[in-house]
C-alpha cells in the first residue's frame, strides 16, 4: 500500500493520493496543507471579502453592490455573521473598508436608498434625525405622499408644524387644546 504523498506524512493513502486527514483538510480549506489554525489566524478581512464576493452582484463600475445573501426578516437589510455576531451587511462593509462608525453618528445612511447596497462609497456615517429627514426628504416617509390629517384638514405650510419628525395640524391641535381646556374646567 502506497502513502500519503504529502512530505513528511507516512499514513497510507485515500483519496487523490493523500490519507484520509490531508484530503479531509482539502476538502473543507481548499488545500491538503492548511489547518483551522491556519484559517482562523488569516486576515478577518480577507475571509469577510472573501464571503461578501459570493453574495454581491455589481453590474457596473460605481453603482450599487447588491447584497444577494441573507436578509433581515424584518427590515430587509443584508445580514452575516462576522466575528461570532450577527450584524448588518451594510454597516459591517463600512467598518472594514472605510474605518470605525463615529460615536456621535452611530447610524450608517445609504445615499442611493437601496437598503440591499453595500457598496461604502453609498453609505455615510448619521444620526436617526439625520436618517428621518433623509426619509422625508426623499419622499419615503409612509405619510409623505399624505395631503389630509386625518380630520380632514389641509397640510399645508400655514396649518403644519413639525414636532419630533412628524408632522402636526394645527387645527386639530387647536381643536384638542381647547376641548383640553374644557374638560379640565369642567373637572374643576
Amino acid at each position: 500500500m502506497k502513502n500519503c504523498t504529502i512530505k513528511g506524512c507516512n499514513r497510507p493513502q485515500a483519496a487523490r493520493g493523500w490519507c484520509p486527514r490531508h484530503h479531509q483538510r482539502w476538502l473543507r480549506h481548499g488545500s491538503p496543507l492548511r489547518t483551522l489554525r491556519d484559517s482562523v489566524y488569516e486576515p478577518l478581512r480577507n475571509r469577510l471579502m472573501k464571503r461578501i464576493r459570493k453574495v454581491v452582484r455589481i453590474k457596473r463600475l460605481g453603482a450599487c453592490w447588491e447584497w444577494t445573501g441573507l436578509t433581515g426578516p424584518y427590515d430587509g437589510y443584508g445580514v452575516l455573521k462576522y466575528k461570532g455576531i450577527l450584524e448588518k451587511a451594510h454597516r459591517l462593509s463600512y467598518k472594514e473598508l472605510i474605518g470605525p462608525i463615529p460615536m456621535d453618528k452611530p447610524m450608517i445612511l445609504h445615499k442611493c436608498d437601496n437598503r440591499s447596497c453595500i457598496n461604502p462609497r453609498h453609505l455615510q456615517p448619521g444620526t436617526k434625525i439625520d436618517n428621518a429627514n433623509d426619509c422625508v426628504n426623499r419622499g419615503r416617509h409612509f405619510q409623505s405622499n399624505q395631503t389630509h390629517c386625518k380630520r380632514g384638514h389641509r397640510f399645508d405650510a400655514e396649518n403644519t408644524r413639525l414636532s419630533h419628525g412628524d408632522r402636526v395640524c394645527r387645527a386639530c391641535a387647536r381643536l384638542h387644546a381647547r376641548e383640553f381646556r374644557a374638560r379640565k374646567a369642567a373637572s374643576q
